[in-house]
């Protein structure tokens, strides 16, 4: 329009022909007649005063038919504006309502749990976010997708968190259901022990049975004193914590066998329950517990061991890892090398080459696909160690231990780590493991990396020509910060090991408690000093 502007300005109108004398009646309302003779009078500038007002009309009806046809243009296409951004509003908001629905009933159905508070806040915020004017409703339309997104990541997160929410011990997981992890207890008999294992297992275990329950107790012979106990505790709890009895018939020993008679009852009777418990067989000679599902997988335990606080948190939480990891071959709650004074970190797990044992947990899968064909006769433990069944995966342990052998009589081993054992420190505090992210933390390359960081980078190389000296001189800087010690053959490893109080001994070359060839301690409780090999093979080894 003000392209043309100058050019409408220049045309004469009626009004400006009346001030320079033209017909006295004319108006822009009134179109003068034309002369159909042609011979009409002339102004001053030689123009007919006729076709003057003709012109002048007809530029006032075209812009005024510009101006009714723009006005109208522009009331369609704001209602049209309109009507789109609203029509866009409103199917975001059935989107975003539908979608929060479905995933909010579809974790309901996992946990058991109700609507969230989160989703009914979620909703309410929405409802309270209908824009009451255009502007308001172009501006939610711009951002409904980035707000929808963020609704979703925060729902997801909560929902998360209500997952790991229980009433006190342990959390409680969609990961584990009921009566699928049972606590497998060996018993024999020593009935004082397993008293006092039971006593301190029932007073720790959770009651919504997600983890260590039922607990089946299996006796190796027919010891009198022991079977009343189990019968007693059975009464005592029924209706509680289900406890299960199973008889394991004594195998008789050969001549050959008699010096290590021990070592094959105990995997004789190891295999025979393992079995019964991973086929289902544990439940069909106890009828009134026939209905529970197949175990995913169990928990160990012996009569003569006591567990922490948290033994059943521990366990539950890295039960879905253990299910989900390819490179996990079981989890142990105990520490070789957990003396008092030389631990301090209650809530680190770690990888570790070497099987500990003394309470740990194995998968169904593990034993069905693996073991149970080939279950050794006797000394299961250092079998379980050997490559052959380890096949380069790793076992998952504490910092500080979470079990504690206080059996000092008629093991197995005749108690030989007695004094040793003795010294481990059973963690006496609870963590709440389910707040940490373990997948994260505890995946093999996330471990390696944070690991040699600690091992590799964060640690001062400590050398001296003498061994004494070595030793003494890396303890004073322990005191410090962290320090290193490498070593270049197993005779000097258990040398250095001995004379820092850990285990000397080691299995198909691995050191006990040793991830890569590293075994860590905490001379003064702080500070770590670590026996490693030549730093260029941890770095290789560890993949970094």
């Amino acid at each position: 329009m003000k392209a043309r502007s100058p050019k409408l300005k220049s045309r004469s109108s009626p009004a400006k022909n009346r001030r320079r004398g033209g017909t006295s009646g004319s108006t822009s309302h009134s179109p003068v007649r034309p002369n159909r003779r042609g011979d009409g009078a002339s102004t001053s500038n030689g123009i007919s005063p006729t076709k003057k007002s003709r012109s002048a009309t007809a530029g006032q009806r075209f812009q005024q038919q510009r101006k009714q046809e723009k006005k109208r243009r522009s009331s369609s296409s704001s209602r049209l504006i309109l009507f789109t951004l609203v029509g866009f509003w409103f199917l975001a908001m059935v989107y975003m309502v539908s979608h929060l629905n479905a995933l909010s009933s579809s974790r309901t159905q996992q946990d058991g749990g109700g609507a969230s508070s989160v989703e009914a806040g979620t909703a309410k915020e929405e409802e309270n976010s209908v824009p009451v004017d255009v502007h308001a409703a172009v501006h939610h339309q711009h951002s409904i997708h980035h707000a929808t997104k963020k609704q979703d990541n925060l729902l997801e997160a909560a929902i998360h968190a209500r997952q790991h929410r229980n009433d006190g011990m342990v959390e409680s997981s969609s990961h584990l259901k009921k009566f699928e992890s049972p606590l497998l207890i060996f018993t024999c008999h020593r009935a004082e022990y397993l008293k006092e294992t039971m006593a301190n297992v029932m007073k720790y275990i959770p009651s919504d049975c997600e983890i260590g329950c039922p607990i089946i107790l299996s006796q190796d012979g027919t010891d009198e004193e022991t079977t009343k106990l189990i019968q007693q505790m059975q009464a005592e709890h029924r209706g509680d914590i289900p406890i299960l009895h199973l008889h394991h018939k004594q195998s008789s020993n050969t001549k050959q066998r008699q010096q290590f008679a021990g070592y094959y009852a105990l995997a004789n009777h190891y295999g025979w329950a393992l079995e019964q418990v991973f086929s289902g067989q544990a439940y069909d000679e106890n009828e009134s517990q026939s209905d529970f599902p197949l175990p995913l997988r169990t928990i160990l335990l012996e009569e003569d061991l006591r567990i922490a606080p948290d033994f059943f948190s521990y366990m539950k939480a890295t039960a879905p890892l253990l299910d989900s990891d390819p490179t996990l071959l079981a989890v142990s709650a105990f520490n070789d090398n957990g003396k008092k004074g030389l631990v301090e970190d209650s809530r680190r797990i770690l990888r570790s080459d070497f099987f500990p044992g003394l309470g740990w947990m194995m998968t169904r899968d593990l034993w069905k696909r693996e073991l149970a064909t080939k279950w050794p006769d006797a000394f299961w433990d250092d079998w379980l160690r050997e490559p052959a069944q380890r096949q380069g995966r790793h076992i998952l342990r504490p910092e500080v231990s979470r079990t504690f052998h206080f059996g000092s009589k008629g093991g197995a081993s005749g108690n030989q780590y007695g004094g040793h054992l003795l010294e481990i420190e059973l963690e006496e505090d609870v963590v709440d493991f389910s707040k940490f992210d373990l997948e994260y933390e505890l995946k093999e390359e996330t471990f390696n990396q944070e690991y040699w960081e600690l091992v590799g980078e964060q640690s001062e190389l400590v050398t001296a020509d003498d061994h004494e000296d070595l030793i003494t001189k890396a303890k004073e800087a322990a005191k410090e910060g962290n320090v290193r010690i490498e070593y270049t053959s197993q005779h000097q490893f258990a040398r250095f090991a001995r004379s820092l109080h850990l285990m000397d001994d080691e299995k198909a070359g691995i050191p006990r408690t040793a991830y890569k060839g590293i075994v860590e301690t905490r001379p003064h409780g702080n500070h770590f000093l670590f026996l490693t090999p030549p730093l260029d093979k941890v770095k290789e080894d560890l993949g970094v």
